[in-house]
């Protein structure tokens, strides 16, 4: 027969409270009040490799005439891919028309080609030249807004940007636009009808384009000391203002400047160079000749 087993007292139960609790976190310093979402971070802050960030609000850099200048033409090369697909663009309004039920009123204006792409339009082709337009017009209202940059203007140049900025909105009636020669877009229009549906939106870029163009001829007969950005009197006066600073530092130690003036005059009645030598008489060995 076994030998009886004896079994001990149970051991009490492990309560919640006798466990080490874990050490708490410091307290995360407070970074300022939530910023909503999209919103850029102003304030710097600490990136993932530990080094701290901070983002400077840079100015866009400013534009010469060349530049200007090299911007129109790239605009005039886009125009003249568009001029070769004015058929589709067309047809691509017509498509949009009938979608839209809209086949009475002319197109008047960029927002409603805008309108027509954004809702009525069903082809990719159609889409592409479509959007290949508002993409000129948007590029043309940009430019607008450089050439104003670029100099406090003329009567003659700010009548004529007026006009440009009035032409490129969004709202602006159009129906009325007729290009003369030397451009044909108009002419290539089949009917009368079609002629006067579209001749507006056909003629929009290139009126503007010749507008643009004749800014561009007047600003460059202006002389060259008006023909600057609007922010220069701003960057002349703090070079002033740096210069004057320099001054006074220099001003402010005047025993400086007048003790190394009188160093000057002392050294300047010293013999120098070879003229040293020649104020005392050659070396003779004692009691002979050289």
């Amino acid at each position: 027969m076994a030998p009886a087993v004896t079994i001990g007292p149970a051991a009490p139960p492990l309560l919640t409270s006798d466990l080490p609790t874990p050490p708490t976190p410091p307290p995360k310093p407070w970074e300022g009040p939530p910023r909503p979402s999209g919103a850029p971070d102003t304030h710097g802050g600490t990136s993932a490799s530990g080094r701290s960030t901070v983002l400077s609000h840079k100015r866009p850099p400013r534009m010469t005439m060349n530049e200007v200048k090299e911007s129109l033409r790239g605009v005039e090369q886009k125009y003249k891919l568009f001029q070769q697909q004015q058929f589709t663009f067309i047809a691509a309004l017509e498509h949009c028309r009938e979608n839209a039920h809209d086949k009475i009123r002319p197109i008047s204006s960029i927002g409603q080609v805008q309108s027509y792409t954004e809702h009525y339009c069903n082809n990719s082709t159609d889409r592409r030249v479509l959007l290949m337009f508002l993409d000129i017009c948007t590029e043309l209202s940009k430019l607008c807004q450089r050439f104003e940059a670029l100099h406090s203007g003329t009567p003659v140049t700010n009548n004529l940007l007026e006009k440009c900025k009035t032409l490129v909105s969004q709202s602006n009636d159009l129906s009325s636009l007729r290009a003369k020669y030397p451009h044909d877009v108009v002419n290539h229009l089949s009917c009368d009808e079609a002629r006067n549906h579209y001749g507006g939106v056909v003629s929009l870029i290139p009126i503007v384009l010749d507008l643009m163009k004749e800014w561009v001829a007047h600003s460059e007969k202006l002389p060259r000391k008006e023909l600057q950005h609007v922010s220069e009197p701003q960057a002349r006066q703090e070079a002033t203002r740096a210069a004057a600073r320099a001054f006074q530092t220099v001003g402010a130690q005047p025993g400086l400047r007048k003790h190394s003036y009188r160093q000057l005059t002392k050294d300047s009645l010293r013999p120098r160079g070879t003229d040293k030598g020649c104020a005392k008489p050659p070396w003779r060995p004692p009691g002979g000749k050289l």
